[in-house]
């Protein structure tokens, strides 16, 4: 029936068998392990398998690229914006806060959570 031939990370491989950078495939795109030669309406293991795969591939192969390349990245950005939002000096405190916080029930349901992750963290 056909379709690319893939190796075990989902990577889709080329003549000499070797992987493309950055690029994976998966479903009925994908021939599998097999290649060229999946038999039709055999795929649906298959596509739930190697879906997951090269959804773990494609992020861990994206997650190194971010990690390992210099300079500030928008992920960097992001995730220094979050740090500033977790207070290592207050252990044991979960504030949420959602909304713009210009109405009081949005500033109330945050308390409301605070006090409730205090009390349940205090022995």
């Amino acid at each position: 029936m056909g379709g690319m031939e893939i190796n075990d990370k989902a990577q889709v491989l080329n003549k000499e068998h070797k992987p493309f950078e950055a690029l994976f495939a998966c479903g009925e795109l994908a021939g599998g392990v097999h290649g060229a030669n999946r038999l039709g309406g055999s795929s649906l293991l298959g596509c739930v398998v190697y879906g997951r795969v090269a959804g773990a591939s494609a992020s861990q192969y994206l997650f190194h690229k971010l990690t390992t390349q210099g300079g500030v990245t928008g992920a960097s950005q992001r995730l220094g914006q979050i740090s500033l939002h977790i207070d290592p000096s207050t252990p044991g405190k979960i504030s949420v806060e959602w909304g713009s916080g210009a109405s009081s029930g949005s500033s109330a349901g945050a308390q409301t959570i605070s006090q409730q992750a205090q009390k349940s963290a205090a022995p």
